[in-house]
């Protein structure tokens, strides 16, 4: 059973707190204080009144938010606790610039029509794959905004990502590579790693940042590339 929030002071006059909830931009939790009620019934009144007023305001404010003040304020402090401080920095960068196309916007007012014209502007710029990512990180952004009751639907998701183009990679050929590695003098110390280092990613089909995390290849590779 709920407590009364009604209380009765040691001067025979009543009072109360309200928890009205939190703010939907800081989060902090919002609490007002009224006392010097003659009776039970004034103070129970005052609450009851301040409680709906409360959640109008919070309704009214919820709404005014802007995409900016969502992400800048709200979404990328919590996105950061959620990732490596490395896939932070990197997705920070493409937050704000392709984001900037919904900044001026409210939260709620961004609808599947708006998502869909950044979209096909992205596609012509990019390439399908890069955009399919870019998009992903604005289906979270959404995600968080309708847990947050910022939002009741996620646009992002709703029309769909652009379809998927395999890139075509140019490998070197057997006997490319043959020709390259023969050029190497092995009776050079900087050349006979260059050869080590050829010979690894070639046999491996390993890409230059999985090569980088042996940690007897990071000079040589960085001296490569």
């Amino acid at each position: 059973m709920a407590k009364d929030p009604i209380k009765k002071a040691e001067n025979g006059t009543y009072y109360f707190r309200a928890n009205l909830g939190y703010h939907p931009v800081t989060g902090k939790q919002i609490q007002k204080y009224r006392s010097g009620f003659s009776t039970k019934k004034e103070a129970r009144a005052e609450y009851s009144k301040l409680i709906l007023a409360s959640t109008e305001e919070l309704a009214d404010k919820k709404e005014d938010i802007t995409f900016k003040k969502f992400i800048e304020e709200i979404y990328l402090p919590w996105y950061k606790t959620q990732v490596k401080e490395s896939t932070y920095k990197n997705r920070y960068s493409t937050i704000q610039k392709h984001f900037a196309y919904f900044y001026k916007k409210k939260v709620s007012e961004i609808e599947a029509i708006n998502v869909q014209t950044w979209q096909l502007k992205l596609a012509k710029q990019f390439s399908p794959n890069y955009v399919r990512i870019v998009q992903g990180m604005l289906c979270l952004a959404f995600d968080r905004a309708i847990i947050l009751g910022l939002a009741k639907k996620n646009p992002a998701r709703m029309i769909g990502n652009i379809k998927s183009k395999k890139v075509k990679i140019d490998f070197w050929t057997l006997e490319e590579f043959q020709k390259v590695i023969s050029l190497l003098y092995k009776g050079d110390y900087y050349e006979h790693y260059l050869f080590i280092s050829f010979w690894l990613l070639f046999m491996t089909g390993m890409r230059i940042g999985e090569a980088a995390a042996l940690q007897w290849m990071i000079l040589i590779l960085k001296q490569v590339c």
